[in-house]
């Protein structure tokens, strides 16, 4: 027995009709929420940072750095790498390769610095497309191979049950 469009329609469009209506219920109290900065004492004019010139802070010291939680790993390739708060921290400390190359290099040297670096760069990205393809090509090419020795098998025993 198959079943109608016409019930499929009606089940659609009762979905849709739920769907709107609920959207549209106030829902929203009077009251402050989280996030709510209409109410309470209004910021302190400017900001609480303690400016000191440069030759007067000591060495050392903590740094506090407030995260939801501790990362799991501290790999970005992986799942878990990409959380916000992961992403932060290795963004604080990993150097960016551009950053490096501006503070480290001036004039001419600058230059060859970002023309060696875009050459390894644009050699990454053609040998993983060749390495890709005939990884591809490689695996196309046994999986043929596969197939068509399945269907010999099976076309001589079919020969030999006759």
């Amino acid at each position: 027995m198959r079943p109608s469009r016409r019930g499929a329609g009606l089940v659609a469009l009762a979905a849709a009709t739920a769907l709107v209506l609920s959207a549209c219920g106030g829902g929203g109290g009077g009251g402050g929420s989280v996030g709510d900065v209409a109410g309470g004492t209004p910021p302190q004019a400017g900001n609480d940072i303690n400016p000191v010139a440069y030759d007067q802070v000591r060495d050392g010291g903590d740094f506090f750095w407030a995260i939801s939680s501790l990362p799991p790993q501290y790999n970005y390739n992986q799942l878990d790498g990409t959380e916000a708060d992961t992403a932060d921290v290795m963004n604080s400390m990993m150097p960016q390769i551009m950053t490096v190359i501006q503070l480290r290099f001036g004039g001419a040297e600058r230059a060859r610095a970002l023309s060696a670096y875009t050459a390894v760069l644009s050699s990454g990205f053609v040998a993983g497309q060749v390495l890709g393809g005939l990884l591809v090509s490689a695996i196309a090419a046994l999986a043929i191979g596969a197939s068509a020795a399945i269907v010999n098998f099976f076309a001589e025993a079919g020969d030999k049950v006759r």
